[in-house]
């Protein structure tokens, strides 16, 4: 296995069938993936889509707090997880403490929108003391 998804997401079923097995296609800007799925983990989704209304609201903004995210600062894909990339410039994030010493922020990336986590190597709880692990050395 190279991937997991925790959530459910779009596919396109092309290719042929292997057994239990499903081709699929997921195509996202900057990004194609292709592989196989089992049959039972596939959902339809043909159903049509009607008419109704929605409400919502934002990413939790009154429990977020603004920290200053140096360039070279690492980011990772969960508290005390792998390093997925590097801030190129400093910038000022929103952010929501997590556990001790990591804070969660949302980055705009060519991909959209993710979250991503820097580990405050202060250990504050405190946005304005927060002083965040570089990966430049």
């Amino acid at each position: 296995m190279i991937a997991r998804a925790s959530d459910g997401i779009h596919a396109k079923l092309v290719g042929s069938s292997s057994g239990d097995w499903r081709e699929i296609e997921v195509r996202r800007p900057y990004v194609r993936v292709r592989g196989y799925v089992r049959a039972d983990a596939l959902r339809d989704n043909d159903s049509p889509i009607g008419h109704g209304s929605g409400s919502g609201s934002g990413w939790g903004m009154s429990r977020t707090r603004q920290i200053d995210v140096p360039a070279g600062a690492c980011l990772y894909d969960s508290e005390s997880g792998e390093i997925i990339g590097v801030a190129t410039a400093r910038d000022q994030r929103r952010a929501e403490p997590l556990s001790t010493g990591w804070w969660r922020i949302l980055l705009g990336t060519r991909w959209g929108l993710m979250f991503v986590v820097v580990h405050d190597l202060a250990s504050s709880t405190k946005a304005e003391n927060v002083s965040v692990e570089s990966c430049v050395h």
